[in-house]
């Protein structure tokens, strides 16, 4: 009976079974509503404080797409989708965008139900945006 009971514990396990244990993209996916917030407008001199709706829906472990949308009049403005990776040793979401004369990267966070992140300005790593969100 015993014998049997650690065999089933094992398989009932992810993690020992070989599975990843939990993927964060469960947290992360989802409708967030907020504001996202200029910082420095010296290094970002066209920068406009915004209400914004993002979607974000996974890829694969680790990995997500976030459709950013403005709020403009009341109307959902679509700015453009980004691809977000995991990064497990700083536990946030990240996505860097190199335009040529424009390079950023972004760091989310997911606490429950609240967003929260910058966008940095490369290559100074100057945060230049704030984001606040919250789920739904």
């Amino acid at each position: 009976m015993r014998n049997t009971l650690f065999v089933v514990f094992l398989l009932a396990s992810p993690a020992l079974a070989g599975e990843p244990a939990s993927d964060p993209s469960r947290a992360f996916t989802g409708t967030w509503k907020g504001t996202s917030t200029c910082t420095n407008r010296e290094v970002t001199p066209g920068c406009k404080d915004e209400v914004v709706v993002y979607d974000v829906k996974p890829d694969k472990p680790g990995a997500v797409t976030l459709k950013g949308d403005k709020i403009v009049n009341g109307e959902r403005l679509w700015m453009g989708d980004l691809p977000f990776t995991w990064d497990a040793e700083r536990k946030e979401w990240i996505s860097r965008f190199d335009g040529g004369r424009v390079q950023v990267i972004w760091h989310l966070r997911v606490d429950g139900d609240t967003l929260t992140g910058t966008l940095e300005h490369l290559p100074e790593k100057v945060v230049v945006r704030r984001v606040a969100a919250k789920r739904g």
